[in-house]
């Protein structure tokens, strides 16, 4: 059994590598990462994202500089990342860039052809 801090609620729950991610992803209510693809797939969902960008690959996955995290800088700082989280959870803070929705793509592929054939 996990050994969670005792400031943390009740219903707090640490996932481990032997859950489904896909579960987890639609049960949570923000998605937070350095630079995992888990952050993309989490926003394709439609989950606000909150990018910590301490990683040596945060410049190959800069996902606050691409507009879909509320980046934080450094997650020492706990008042930045307490804000992050306000921010994301009340809607006062919005991705710049919208991912297309989920099970879209057959027809934004229709539109695009019926676009190109008009």
């Amino acid at each position: 059994e996990m050994i969670k801090p005792v400031d943390w609620p009740d219903d707090t729950y640490i996932s481990t590598a032997d859950d489904d991610l896909a579960v987890l992803l639609k049960s949570v209510d923000v998605v937070v990462t350095m630079t995992s693809t888990v952050g993309v797939e989490g926003v394709l969902l439609g989950k606000p994202l909150i990018a910590i960008n301490q990683s040596v690959f945060c410049d190959d996955a800069p996902y606050a500089r691409m507009g879909l995290a509320r980046g934080v800088a450094d997650i020492n700082n706990l008042d930045d990342l307490e804000l992050a989280f306000h921010e994301v959870l009340t809607g006062k803070w919005q991705p710049k860039e919208k991912l297309p929705k989920v099970g879209a793509a057959a027809s934004s592929v229709y539109k695009i052809i019926k676009e190109l054939t008009s």
